[in-house]
């Protein structure tokens, strides 16, 4: 109902602007002046045009909360430690560890070893404060999980810290698809002008989720990026570690979650984290989908404002359905997460003994 409300109001907007424009012509040749060259003319106009912006920007606003996000999960305490020492202009950062374990419920995946991020171009190089960011201890790896396209003119700022790429892309999914990853600015301009082709025709929506699909349940996916990650994240040499793509949620969401997995967290607080990239990222994606809607109305994308603002927000947000769908996969295929299953993806049991031998500690 309140949809039908929204889109009514959206079509009589600027008809309502372009009659009163014109309204205001004919009033004035009317009474004898110039319509074009009339005393205050201009100023009219003016308003009229401010009038019109304003309202749309009103109803994209008005749109983002007709199509609410998937309901992000409420921090928990735990969650305290893991997003305290999140730097300056990096956004969805927290800690891998603080979450427990299976077992006899005392003991924690270790803090302070591994995190996950957004990019870090715009990060604060100040040491002090990667310090500090570390528990104390300088960041000595970042893995970047974007591509070539998502890096260009966005490198991370991270001095002192080895630079390991580990590439992830959509292009086995749909070469086509390739260059709007990550909604970069540069391919920005077909997102906005023709959201048709982009969401009817390569369904760009999905593509995240397939991607975070295929990385947790297809072997050697993304030239073996499972394994790469987790031999990174064993070596006691390159942490502390920082894993990132463009946002923090798909593909750093994905690695993120089969390293907890391999830990022993449970499947529950696996899904609980992965999710809660829509509640750091809350404040960017809100003002992502309303600048979106914003310029659908002002471009005149009138059928993409009305159908196309929940693709939006499922590509721009995680789902639980995806991570829950890898799950299933990977109980349907292998029966859990088995040594079979971690031996399909490339990551030999020395690697899993090492991980949990150095992450996993007792609370103190």
């Amino acid at each position: 109902m309140a949809d039908r409300h929204v889109l009514q109001i959206e079509r009589l907007l600027p008809m309502g602007a372009i009659a009163g424009i014109f309204w205001r012509l004919w009033a004035q040749s009317r009474a004898g002046t110039s319509g074009v060259l009339a005393p205050g003319w201009i100023t009219h106009l003016f308003k009229a045009i401010t009038l019109y912006l304003g309202g749309c920007g009103a109803i994209a606003w008005l749109r983002t909360r007709l199509s609410p996000l998937t309901p992000p999960p409420r921090l928990k305490v735990i969650d305290g430690p893991r997003i305290a020492a999140s730097p300056e202009n990096v956004g969805n950062w927290r800690d891998v560890g603080g979450l427990p374990v299976e077992g006899d419920g005392r003991r924690v995946v270790r803090l302070g070893e591994i995190f996950r991020s957004g990019d870090l171009s715009e990060m604060d190089t100040n040491p002090a404060v990667q310090t500090a960011t570390a528990s104390r201890r300088a960041i000595a790896t970042v893995i970047d999980l974007r591509t070539l396209v998502e890096t260009k003119g966005a490198s991370d700022k991270c001095p002192g810290a080895l630079k390991v790429a580990i590439r992830i892309g959509a292009a086995s999914l749909d070469p086509t698809a390739q260059k709007y990853q990550g909604l970069s600015s540069g391919y920005i301009k077909p997102f906005i002008f023709n959201p048709g082709y982009l969401f009817d025709t390569v369904q760009f929506e999905k593509l995240p989720a397939l991607v975070t699909i295929m990385l947790m349940t297809e072997p050697g996916y993304c030239d073996d990026a499972v394994k790469r990650f987790f031999v990174k994240c064993a070596d006691k040499r390159s942490r502390p570690v920082v894993v990132h793509c463009r946002e923090g949620k798909d593909r750093t969401g994905a690695l993120v979650a089969l390293l907890q997995l391999a830990l022993g967290v449970p499947e529950h607080e696996v899904i609980r984290d992965f999710v809660l990239s829509n509640t750091l990222n809350k404040r960017k994606t809100e003002m992502r989908r309303l600048g979106v809607a914003f310029l659908w109305l002002v471009g005149g994308s009138w059928r993409s404002f009305a159908t196309h603002g929940d693709h939006v927000t499922t590509a721009i947000t995680v789902q639980v359905s995806t991570i829950t769908t890898a799950l299933h996969a990977v109980k349907d295929r292998h029966g859990g997460f088995t040594d079979e299953y971690w031996q399909a993806m490339g990551v030999s049991a020395e690697v899993l003994a090492a991980l949990r031998a150095d992450l996993i500690t007792s609370p103190v």
